[in-house]
């Protein structure tokens, strides 16, 4: 009996670079073109061992999904670090400063403010792209929310860009596969 090879009918692997994440539900609008690099969704399913005897075996534990990092440019001309300020300004901000008659700001009036969770828990959408920039699938984030967030560094020494890192939470995610399927009129055989 000789072995048979049939390759794939059609295959063409997701890149990378072909993606985007939408940042424009948040309350303050970020353009796509400011998203640098973006994890996709992770799930964590926690086996738990059982011991018995001489012998163990695992069961599924919790469900975890993980928290995603994103990077961001930093424009100039859409003030980036604003932008991510007043993303997280929507869900805590101090709510005032005290003014001397000097004219001076001694400190915070109160310590801050933080907002109810329909007010500052989003959705957002993450879908990987196909050549010619249909939806080759999409991820929705359900009750995300920025976890931590750097405005970067600066060094007079380099000219490397300004990046805004992110770490962003979130509930669960739901996989919508693609609505156009890719059909191929053809079979390959070898």
């Amino acid at each position: 009996m000789a072995f048979e090879h049939r390759p794939f009918k059609y295959f063409n692997p997701k890149q990378q670079m072909r993606y985007v994440l939408f940042l424009t539900n948040v309350g303050v609008p970020i353009p796509t073109y400011m998203v640098k690099t973006a994890d996709r969704p992770s799930i964590d399913q926690n086996p738990v061992t059982v011991d018995y005897i001489n012998t163990e075996f695992k069961v599924k534990g919790k469900s975890r999904w993980q928290d995603i990092s994103v990077t961001l440019y930093d424009p100039i001309e859409d003030n980036g670090a604003k932008l991510l300020h007043d993303w997280i300004s929507l869900f805590h901000h101090n709510s005032g400063l005290a003014q001397t008659a000097a004219g001076r700001l001694p400190g915070l009036l109160t310590g801050g403010e933080d907002g109810f969770i329909h007010e500052y828990k989003r959705t957002l959408i993450f879908q990987a792209l196909t050549p010619h920039g249909d939806v080759a699938d999409e991820f929705s984030l359900y009750g995300a929310f920025v976890a931590d967030a750097k405005w970067g560094n600066m060094d007079l020494s380099s000219d490397d860009l300004n990046m805004l890192d992110l770490t962003i939470t979130y509930d669960y995610a739901l996989m919508i596969p693609a609505k156009n399927k890719v059909v191929t009129t053809g079979q390959v055989d070898v």
